[in-house]
C-alpha cells in the first residue's frame, strides 16, 4: 500500500466557465480579438484571457479553430500554450498564461525607443529560434514572426505567441493555411510588419 506522501499528484485543469474568472481589464487588441488580464478564482492565478466576438464578420472561426488546436498540441517553453478555451455566449474565450512584460513591441516602444543593446536581442533572438526549431520540428510554420507576437514576463522568459496563421504540413488541405504539402502561396500568410 502506498502511503499518504506517496499518493500522486493531482492535476488542476483550469475551469471552463466565465463565471469562474474575474477580469481586471483589457491589455491589448488584435485582429481576431480582445485580450484581458484575469485572475482563475479557483486556482487563485492571474491568467490573459483572448476573448474572439464570433459574431464579428471579419473573424473566421476555422482561423480561431486552429490556433486554439495549436495552442493546446504544443508543449515548449518558448511556446505561448492554452489553459484551456470555451465559448461564452457569442465569444470565445482562450484563457493562456499571463506574461506581465508584455511584447517586445510594447517593451521597446515603452522603454527603449533608441531599440535594444546587442545582449538583448541575442538573448531574445535565442529563445524565439528555439521556439521556432521546436515548431519546425513538429511540423508547423508560425507565418507571423514580430516584436508584437514575442511576449516576456516577469522573469524575463520569452514566448511566441498568436498562431491564428500558422500552418501545419500534417493537416489535410481542406483547412484553409494547413497543408500536407505547402505551396508558395499556402506558406504567403502574415501581418505588415
Amino acid at each position: 500500500m502506498a502511503s499518504e506522501e506517496e499518493e500522486p499528484k493531482r492535476v488542476q485543469y483550469y475551469p471552463l466557465d466565465s463565471n469562474s474568472y474575474k477580469i481586471l481589464g483589457e491589455i491589448g487588441v488584435g485582429v481576431t480579438g480582445v485580450v484581458f488580464k484575469a485572475i482563475c478564482v479557483p486556482m487563485d492565478s492571474t491568467v490573459a484571457i483572448k476573448a474572439i466576438n464570433l459574431d464579428q464578420a471579419s473573424t473566421d472561426f476555422n482561423y480561431v479553430r486552429r490556433e486554439a488546436k495549436t495552442l493546446s498540441l504544443l508543449s515548449h517553453p518558448n511556446i505561448l500554450n492554452a489553459h484551456c478555451s470555451f465559448t461564452v455566449d457569442r465569444s470565445f474565450w482562450v484563457v493562456m498564461p499571463f506574461m506581465s512584460a508584455g511584447s517586445l513591441q510594447y517593451i521597446i516602444s515603452s522603454s527603449f525607443p533608441d531599440g535594444l543593446s546587442e545582449p538583448c536581442i541575442a538573448i531574445v533572438l535565442k529563445e524565439t529560434l528555439r521556439a521556432l526549431s521546436y515548431l519546425h520540428i513538429q511540423g508547423h510554420l508560425h507565418r507571423d514572426i514580430k516584436a508584437g507576437n514575442i511576449l516576456v514576463d516577469s522573469n524575463g522568459s520569452v514566448t511566441l505567441a498568436d498562431f491564428g496563421v500558422s500552418a501545419s504540413f500534417y493537416e489535410s488541405d481542406s483547412s484553409p493555411g494547413w497543408s500536407s504539402s505547402p505551396s508558395s502561396s499556402s506558406l504567403m500568410v502574415s501581418t505588415p510588419y
